[in-house]
């Protein structure tokens, strides 16, 4: 958590107006991905009434979240949490170098896709400790990582934070 919040806090800040826009494009291409996978397309076929259901779900639950969190997101831009991160901090890009975690293997072919909250980037990780039942890693990571960053952009971060993890 303290690893990815120095590296989050060295990143330059992207100041954006519409970061409640960009969230939404990243929804809507990530809606694209999952309904194509629904419809049996792809390597990873999701096809079955519940996962057409499930998607539809996700799909009114994400929307619901944007409109909420709207004007949030759009301040969060304005005041420099958009940065160009990591992208695709998951497990697998993280490893032990002399007893010290390092990322590694940052997003680096769509400049678009990783300039995101910071929120959003912290967000794949705790899902990825949550989706392999580590809770208590997951709780440990987030508590390092508000540790180091001020109340105020704690407090904007968690409120957003349930969107992100959706």
């Amino acid at each position: 958590g303290r690893l990815i919040a120095r590296q989050h806090d060295e990143l330059t800040p992207q100041v954006q107006a519409d970061a409640a826009e960009r969230v939404h494009a990243l929804f809507c291409n990530l809606e694209q991905t999952l309904s194509a996978m629904v419809r049996g397309e792809g390597d990873a076929a999701l096809a079955g009434a519940d996962a057409e259901r499930g998607l539809q779900q996700w799909s009114q639950q994400m929307q619901s979240a944007l409109a909420q969190n709207h004007e949030r997101l759009n301040q969060r831009g304005r005041n420099g949490w958009v940065r160009r991160c990591h992208g695709d901090l998951h497990l697998g890009n993280l490893a032990l170098v002399d007893d010290q975690p390092q990322t590694f293997d940052a997003l680096e072919f769509d400049e678009s896709l990783a300039t995101i909250d910071v929120w959003y980037d912290l967000a794949f990780l705790l899902m990825d400790l949550a989706h392999r039942d580590e809770h208590a890693a997951a709780g440990h990571v987030l508590s390092r990582y508000l540790l180091e960053w001020s109340c105020a952009e704690g407090e904007q971060g968690l409120a957003a934070l349930p969107m992100f993890l959706g």
